[in-house]
């Protein structure tokens, strides 16, 4: 029998880099999916990020080293983050599931929703995005209202009727409404006949 061990891994805050400190991930992506996985060493601080490049991925000193100094002389957003995240979703859930995460995170960004497949939705609807289900017969006024993005169906009607472009997503063939304004924000609601992400404003 052989066993692997490794010293307790701290961030630069002190804290335990564990379960115990909570907003854990777990490697099996009924627990943590691929999106959610990526998005945790997207967010990977600063001081850990290179650091943590040289614990979980298999990048040489060289490679890493070549990193930091690149990230500090770019006068732009460090790219170590990203590399960290793409090395260890890739190592663990394949190009797919790193592909998956990364087409995911585009599309909540940028708001073109309709890129993203069933699968994708069904890694939103595990912990990605705030989720609400919906009755059948039910409209968008009662999704917002629901998804508590608005306070009643009155301030909702007006919320979809101030919409100047309201833009159609369609999911297997199911139109959806996909409504923009100011402040965006993503609801995923899940009617009786698909799930769908609505990338609303309120």
């Amino acid at each position: 029998m052989f066993g692997l061990t490794v010293p307790l891994i701290t961030k630069a805050d002190g804290t335990k880099f564990g379960k115990t400190e909570g907003g854990a991930v777990w490697l099996d992506p009924k627990k943590t999916s691929p999106y959610k996985f990526y998005q945790f060493w997207i967010n990977t601080a600063d001081a850990d990020v290179y650091r943590f490049l040289k614990f979980f991925t298999f990048m040489s000193i060289e490679e890493i080293n070549a990193l930091e100094e690149e990230d500090k002389n770019s006068g732009k957003a460090p790219r170590a983050q990203y590399v960290l995240a793409e090395q260890v979703t890739r190592l663990v859930h394949g190009e797919e599931g790193l592909q998956a995460a990364k087409r995911i995170t585009e599309c909540l960004f940028s708001g073109s929703l309709s890129a993203l497949s069933e699968a994708d939705f069904e890694q939103l609807a595990q912990d990605g995005v705030p989720m609400v289900e919906m009755e059948k017969g039910a409209d968008l006024m009662q999704a917002l209202v629901d998804s508590e993005l608005q306070p009643s169906r009155g301030q909702a009607r007006k919320t979809i009727a101030s919409n100047r472009k309201p833009s159609p997503l369609t999911v297997k063939n199911s139109p959806i409404l996909n409504t923009s304004l100011k402040k965006k924000i993503v609801c995923l609601v899940v009617l009786p006949y698909c799930v769908a992400a609505k990338r609303i404003t309120v």
